[in-house]
């Protein structure tokens, strides 16, 4: 007999560690929580000494059908992605493909509905980024959007209006973050003064609250479903399934 919990998370990465947040936030203080990590928890240092963010061979777990197209993917706590900090919102359009577009479904939702979410998330992670552009915005950017450079400012010249700086999680105020400001050395898939928000350096807390049993190593294989509801989870570590 498998041990139950109130939530089970399936990977660190953005879309879970953001939903345990939430979650957390409203659960009570004995909700039993499991998080089942495929990678290990490893230091920073060891990072910027190897040069990677993980120890896993991910050409390893899968069978790539176009192998002249490399994946580049990481298995370690904090996400796989290749997460070199740039954060652009979905379009109001992009939620309306079909009806606008002719191409595919419309979203169930639209933009207007997940703003306010868009907002929260941008906030926790110190987004800067520059008002106006495309995105509809019901607040400011929590930082203000980097510097442009010398190309980016022809090119604003050369198309008035149509250039705006991408959004970004790379911090561009100290005081408002409590990170270190982009140093702009074009190395972001593993920055070395930790200035990109990062869910292994920035939001590891919610993985440290009581209610949280963190689990690395810990290969999920499947999943178990019972009507609409998951049920089990069956996962493989220390080459034993659990």
């Amino acid at each position: 007999m498998g041990e139950s919990y109130d939530l089970v998370g399936v990977g660190t990465g953005f879309a879970s560690s953001f939903f345990l947040h939430e979650y957390l936030a409203h659960a009570p203080s004995d909700a039993r929580v499991l998080v089942l990590e495929k990678g290990r928890r490893l230091p920073y240092a060891w990072k910027l000494e190897n040069g990677r963010t993980s120890d896993v061979r991910f050409d390893r777990l899968i069978e790539n059908a176009t192998p002249e197209k490399q994946w580049v993917q990481n298995v370690a706590f904090g996400g796989g992605a290749c997460w070199t900090g740039n954060t652009p919102r979905f379009l109001p359009s992009d939620f309306r493909l079909g009806s606008e577009f002719g191409i595919g479904d419309d979203w169930p939702i639209g933009y207007e509905e997940l703003e306010p979410y868009y907002q929260r998330v941008e906030a926790q992670m110190g987004i800067a980024g520059e008002a106006g552009g495309p995105y509809p915005r019901s607040a400011p950017y929590p930082c203000p959007a980097h510097p442009t450079n010398a190309l980016d400012r022809l090119l604003a010249e050369k198309y008035p209006g149509q250039l705006v700086p991408m959004p970004s999680a790379r911090s561009s105020s100290s005081a408002r973050t409590q990170r270190t400001r982009c140093c702009a050395d074009g190395i972001c898939s593993l920055c070395p003064i930790a200035s990109k928000f990062q869910v292994d350096l920035h939001f590891s807390r919610v993985f440290e609250d009581p209610r949280v049993e963190l689990l690395t190593e810990a290969s999920v294989e499947r999943v178990d479903i019972s009507g609409d509801s998951v049920v089990g989870a069956f996962y493989e570590r220390e080459g034993r399934e659990h």
